[in-house]
């Protein structure tokens, strides 16, 4: 374990980016733990990282906690409402997320990001054409032609046309087909209305608490919390959740905190401040104090506890 986060406050510098493990994985208990397993998802602009994994345990649930999390409403709406002051992070989460494309001509077809790159769907519209994304309309334009059994002259003086034409003019490729330029001017998200699952809220309280308790704390109590966290099985009864959304706007961090409480220890993680859940693990008993409150920072990749 890091003495950075065991033993109370320390400098801001002092609290690395990858932490050491137990050695052996938290989750099935046997393999060694030889992957480093974010602890709060990369995927939402998580940084925070340590040894706590196995390869089999992380490969088997890594691709689904980063769909559950972009599938998320309210994470979605939270990261989109700070996206400019987190550039970097927000350019690798939006990949693949859905959004409806408005345009200065009225048109709102659906899109997706591919790397940088906006595409839009393959859709037809009511005047009849279709939107094409920029980067591929010539060819596109072209193919069609082609299979049309349009010369290289005509074909030579339809993407001419095309190159001058307006934004949001119809341009005939074919009897009844046409394409048009669209100046896309705003996005909106398309939201999911799907959550996160209480197994994935465990996991990642599950993930900050091992940074903090020994080997010897685990004992058998904490077994079939990894097993139902691996497995997607049924969770102990003795784990007890919360959740719910901050009055304050969203901002570009993520925090957590680990506090014993009436016998029972707590771990709280807020997603950029805004969205807050709670697991608190009953009658689970520690041979040391543990209080500690850290903050994740998107915008200058710091870790550093606060009171």
């Amino acid at each position: 374990m890091t003495d950075g986060l065991r033993n109370g406050p320390v400098p801001r510098e002092s609290i690395p980016l990858v932490l050491r493990g137990w050695g052996t994985c938290i989750y099935c208990m046997n393999n060694p733990a030889n992957t480093k397993e974010h602890i709060i998802q990369k995927t939402i602009g998580g940084f925070l990282e340590a040894w706590l994994a196995c390869d089999k345990c992380n490969n088997e649930m890594g691709q689904a906690t980063d769909l559950e999390l972009k599938d998320d409403t309210n994470v979605r709406l939270a990261f989109e409402s700070i996206k400019t002051q987190t550039p970097r992070a927000f350019n690798s989460y939006r990949k693949r997320q859905k959004y409806i494309a408005h345009s200065e001509s009225g048109e709102n077809p659906s899109a997706v990001f591919k790397g940088d790159a906006l595409f839009v769907h393959w859709q037809t519209l009511e005047d009849g054409s279709s939107p094409v994304d920029a980067s591929q309309s010539e060819k596109f334009i072209k193919t069609e032609l082609l299979n049309s059994g349009a010369s290289e002259a005509e074909i030579r003086d339809k993407l001419e046309e095309f190159r001058n034409a307006e934004n949001g003019r119809l341009v005939e490729i074919a009897k009844g087909f046409g394409v048009k330029k669209l100046a896309i001017v705003r996005l909106t998200p398309v939201l999911s209305g799907k959550f996160i699952s209480d197994h994935l809220v465990l996991k990642i309280a599950y993930n900050i608490l091992s940074l903090l308790i020994t080997p010897n704390n685990h004992s058998e109590y904490f077994e079939p919390i990894a097993t139902s966290i691996l497995n997607r099985s049924t969770i102990p009864p003795y784990v007890e959740f919360r959740q719910g959304m901050s009055n304050e706007s969203p901002k570009p961090y993520h925090r957590f905190s680990v506090e014993k409480v009436d016998g029972a220890i707590r771990v709280a993680f807020f997603l950029f401040d805004a969205l807050m859940y709670a697991v608190t693990f009953h009658r689970a008993s520690l041979d040391s104090e543990i209080s500690v409150r850290i903050v994740m920072n998107l915008k200058s990749r710091e870790i550093y506890p606060v009171a």
